[in-house]
């Protein structure tokens, strides 16, 4: 990134209070990305436990979008396809992917297409804290061999055709650079200023 301020919209799979890749990773990088000078959006599955848009202190704007945690597969297609759209209407400089899986990944593929078609132009940003596909989370969610099978092949999509990932460990960086990634080093608590965050070698 140059100095100038950009416009950047954080997609991400879960709401604050579920899990911690929200409020205790993209947060942090969210707020320093703005303490920065940057504009951030970030565009969350609903929470119940937050309004529809939580305006922050430090210049992060929190969107809400759908009706709760969606259980069906049409309901969750349903939920991205809403995500995607609120990504799409913030006209992002940088879209960033929290995660390369599920909402965050059907986000990042729907922009890759929207340029290479020539409707949007943002840089299209990736960040990855665990392995999804095969040995990683698929297999201790104990997904059906289709599932595990979809799950993988996504996530080395996103992590190829991003153009730029950030890691949180070194054995990921190691995975990203395999599949053609271009990777940061940006371990949990290291932040876009700080000594932690690494380019990889591609």
């Amino acid at each position: 990134m140059d100095k100038k301020s950009l416009r950047i919209t954080i997609v991400g799979n879960f709401g604050l209070s579920y899990k911690a890749t929200m409020s205790a990773r993209a947060l942090p990088l969210a707020r320093e990305l703005a303490r920065l000078g940057h504009q951030i959006t970030i565009i969350l599955p609903a929470d119940s436990a937050v309004p529809p848009v939580l305006p922050t202190s430090d210049r992060v704007r929190i969107k809400f979008v759908g009706k709760g945690r969606a259980r069906s597969f049409l309901g969750q297609l349903a939920v991205g396809a809403q995500l995607t759209c609120a990504a799409l209407q913030s006209q992002p400089d940088v879209l960033y992917a929290f995660k390369p899986k599920a909402y965050a990944g059907l986000a990042l593929l729907t922009f890759w297409f929207g340029r290479k078609l020539g409707l949007v132009a943002p840089t299209l940003a990736l960040d990855t804290d665990d392995w999804e596909g095969a040995g990683g989370w698929a297999d201790r969610e104990h997904k059906a061999a289709w599932q595990r099978t979809l799950v993988g092949q996504h996530e080395k999509w996103c992590l190829g055709h991003a153009d730029l990932v950030t890691v949180a460990s070194r054995e990921l960086e190691r995975l990203a650079i395999a599949e053609g990634a271009t990777t940061v080093y940006a371990p949990n608590a290291a932040s876009p200023s700080s000594p932690g965050w690494e380019p990889g070698d591609d």
